[in-house]
């Protein structure tokens, strides 16, 4: 899910029905709203799969898992507006290209993205 603007720091929570959300919200206090957030919801069920996640700024998370003795690599980006300087957009797929070259195995790679394109 891109852009789940709201408070607080990284963390795990409860989602509608069986699922987590787990999100970013690097830089931001507790008191104050997010300009950009990212959150990967999974099933409840499935989060003893989570082998690591972190996230990478604000607008980009990433998840490893294992799944059916597979190793699975999921990515949420919510990319800046096209009014954002061509140094914050460069910058932000630096990021997202160096998340993605963490991965051991990138055959199971799911990119999941608002591009704002």
């Amino acid at each position: 899910m891109s852009n789940t603007l709201g408070n607080g720091l990284n963390q795990i929570h409860d989602g509608p029905g069986n699922e987590k959300g787990i999100e970013s919200g690097i830089g931001v206090a507790k008191e104050k709203r997010a300009r950009a957030r990212v959150s990967i919801a999974i099933k409840k069920k499935y989060l003893k799969n989570i082998r690591n996640w972190s996230a990478i700024s604000e607008r980009i998370i990433k998840m490893e898992l294992m799944l059916q003795g597979q190793d699975l690599a999921i990515v949420e980006v919510y990319a800046p507006t096209n009014d954002a300087t061509t140094e914050v957009k460069d910058a932000s797929f630096e990021k997202l290209e160096e998340a993605i070259d963490t991965f051991e195995n990138r055959r199971n790679l799911i990119l999941l993205s608002d591009f704002n394109g």
